[in-house]
């Protein structure tokens, strides 16, 4: 289940979501959630969704640098998100389990086998179109 909250900026169009009723692994309740922004270009919707996937114990801000008021540039210069949507790309962006507005479950259960599940998860429903039938 996907539900949507307001639209977050101005490249193309940008959507946050929540990916709800997600598990660990086969067999596991099904109670975490994952949150992601899903941008498009200005076009709209391209046929390649990036699923934009950060390292260990980065988050979402690994790809899509904010702007500061002393570097407004940033997001222009640094932003993968920004680079690929001006490049006809639309990515999801999102916070892992454990990062940032993702579910936190218990430190023994995030593993590179759950972390490997929960990306399958996303991949499934990015590819039968059910984060984008949600906005």
């Amino acid at each position: 289940m996907v539900t949507s909250s307001q639209p977050l900026g101005a490249v193309g169009s940008r959507q946050g979501y929540n990916v709800t009723n997600l598990a660990l692994a086969d067999g596991q309740p099904s109670n975490y959630t994952v949150y992601g922004e899903l941008t498009h270009p200005a076009a709209g919707p391209s046929q390649t969704v990036l699923l934009l996937v950060s390292g260990g114990t980065y988050g979402s801000a690994y790809w899509d640098w904010p702007s500061t008021p002393e570097h407004p540039e940033w997001p222009e210069l640094y932003s993968a998100v920004e680079h690929f949507t001006r490049s006809g790309f639309s990515t999801f962006n999102i916070d892992r389990i454990g990062v940032g507005r993702s579910s936190r479950p218990d430190a023994e259960m995030v593993t590179l086998q759950s972390h490997s599940y929960v990306l399958h998860e996303l991949v499934v429903q990015l590819k039968a179109g059910g984060i984008e039938a949600n906005v």
